[in-house]
């Protein structure tokens, strides 16, 4: 999509040492005795099969939200949650956690609503745009309970209005696509408005 998104509410867990810095290869293969269970809904659904990673593992939830994951390094580590690219809305959730030898288990059900975004301004094609991609113009990003950040990145779609469904409840701050945005660019976006976005019925907010 030309758009990468970091999500990062805390520094990600330092590198581990290698086996040549240790003991050797075995200890390389010790260090992978951790398993992960999991469950991650919205509202009490499962999202669908959204991607699931801790570094190079990774896996997709099944149709009630679960998901397992094997053979993994034991100590801080890094898990995130995205729902894939090639729709106008893309949603990525990223969570610290710590991963201890044996079995681990992880569990979120996010409370939702519907989302209502009045007044949006007009944004300008990126860049060096290749012909027939949609390079996302707005930008959620949430920091949430249990150290949860997302990020929801959408098109406007239609005039200066876009309703979003299933956005996890809390603090929002939403941004537009920097001018002079280049394909492929991370980090360039212009704040516009932040809110609390409350449990409950549909909620509408207005881009001053």
């Amino acid at each position: 999509r030309g758009v990468r998104l970091r999500l990062a509410p805390a520094p990600e867990p330092a590198a581990r040492p290698t086996a040549a810095e240790t003991q050797g290869p075995a200890v390389a293969e010790s260090a992978a005795d951790a398993e992960l269970d999991g469950r991650f809904k919205l509202g009490g659904e499962a999202p669908g099969s959204w991607l699931v990673e801790i570094g190079a593992k990774s896996t997709q939830l099944d149709a009630s939200g679960n998901f397992r994951l094997r053979a993994l390094a034991h100590g801080p580590a890094w898990l995130s949650i995205r729902s894939g690219f090639g729709g106008d809305v893309e949603t990525y959730l990223a969570a610290p956690c710590e991963l201890h030898a044996g079995y681990n288990s992880w569990e979120h059900d996010l409370p939702v609503a519907t989302l209502t975004l009045e007044n949006l301004p007009e944004v300008g094609p990126a860049e060096g745009e290749p012909a027939g991609t949609d390079t996302p113009e707005f930008l959620l990003e949430g920091a949430l309970e249990g150290q949860l950040s997302v990020g929801i990145l959408f098109q406007e779609r239609t005039g200066q209005t876009r309703t979003l469904t299933r956005v996890p409840v809390g603090p929002w701050k939403l941004s537009r696509r920097a001018d002079g945005f280049r394909f492929g660019d991370e980090g360039r976006w212009v704040t516009l408005v932040e809110f609390n976005l409350r449990h409950g019925g549909p909620q509408r907010v207005v881009v001053p």
